[in-house]
């Protein structure tokens, strides 16, 4: 049975992107947990899926101000030698995280506007990552414009294989 154990914290998200903030963001604990499932979904655009033995974990810190969440990465201490040195190499390299959402072919899916408040472009994680693989998406010659994209489309296309994408032709 696995048993997991903490690797690294990685945050809430990207780091120079802004971010809710404990009493100050309105509706600061639904915004905060979605921060945390998108930047799941920008980490797995930007690194691939985690190997065996790998999770991400949306954890709850406690403060004098109120609960926030961070995104955890995991690894599961009972892996075999040669599994456990891949999961380790793939936390590694996630833990290095992001500095912007468009790193990870994410656009600007919340805007923080003055008083706590907050415009929402993309209300779930389903909505974040249709919005990621259509801007990463091929032209219609099947070309990706950007070099990386067609890796961050990849990597988002095969864990939401069920989301549609306007305007998206076969690579």
């Amino acid at each position: 049975m696995a048993s997991y154990s903490l690797f690294a914290d990685l945050d809430g998200t990207p780091s120079s992107e802004r971010c809710a903030q404990v009493g100050r963001t309105r509706d600061f604990a639904t915004i905060n947990r979605l921060e945390a499932n998108i930047y799941v979904a920008a980490l797995k655009a930007t690194y691939g899926a985690p190997p065996a033995g790998v999770r991400f974990r949306v954890v709850a810190n406690r403060h004098d101000f109120g609960t926030y969440r961070t995104l955890a990465i995991e690894i599961d201490e009972t892996l075999p030698d040669d599994e456990a040195a891949t999961a380790l190499d793939y936390a590694q390299e996630a833990e290095n995280g992001l500095e912007r959402w468009s790193d990870a072919g994410f656009g600007q899916w919340i805007e923080y506007g003055p008083n706590g408040t907050t415009t929402l472009h993309a209300r779930t994680v389903e909505e974040a990552v249709r919005s990621a693989l259509q801007i990463t998406r091929p032209t219609p010659q099947g070309k990706y414009p950007v070099a990386s994209w067609e890796r961050l489309h990849t990597n988002l296309r095969d864990p939401w294989p069920e989301i549609e994408v306007p305007g998206a032709v076969a690579a």
